[in-house]
C-alpha cells in the first residue's frame, strides 16, 4: 500500500508529538489517564475553513488580510446572543414509554349520492 508522502509525514510527527505529549502530562501535570480519542482538531479545521470562505477563491491570503478574517470572526461570534430562556423548558422527570397501540380513529363517511 502506497501512502503520499505528506500524509506520511504528518502520521509521523503526529505519532512522535503524542509519544512525547503523554509522558510530560503524567510527570508534571495532575492527569491520571490519557485519551487518544477525545484529541480532535475539528474546532482548528472549522477556524480555518472560515477564514478561507471569508476570502472566495483566495487559497493564500496574506498577514494582513489573515488579521482582518481574524478581527471580523470575532466580531460577528461577538454578537452572537445567547440564549437565556424561551418558551421550552427541560423536562426534570423521565418520560414513560409503553408499546401499547393507539386508539384507532373512526371513519368518517360521505355520502356519495347524487342530487337529481
Amino acid at each position: 500500500m502506497l501512502i503520499p508522502n505528506e500524509t506520511l509525514i504528518g502520521l509521523r510527527r503526529t505519532a512522535l508529538a503524542f509519544a512525547e505529549l503523554g509522558p510530560y502530562l503524567f510527570r508534571d501535570t495532575d492527569v491520571k489517564f490519557l485519551l487518544s480519542e477525545r484529541f480532535n482538531q475539528d474546532p482548528l479545521e472549522s477556524h480555518f475553513g472560515n477564514q478561507r470562505q471569508m476570502r472566495g477563491t483566495n487559497d493564500a491570503p496574506n498577514v494582513r488580510q489573515v488579521n482582518e478574517n481574524m478581527n471580523t470572526l470575532r466580531l460577528k461570534s461577538s454578537q452572537t446572543l445567547k440564549v437565556m430562556g424561551g418558551n421550552t423548558q427541560q423536562r426534570t422527570e423521565h418520560m414513560k414509554i409503553c408499546d401499547e397501540p393507539l386508539p384507532k380513529k373512526k371513519k368518517i363517511r360521505h355520502s356519495n349520492s347524487k342530487s337529481h
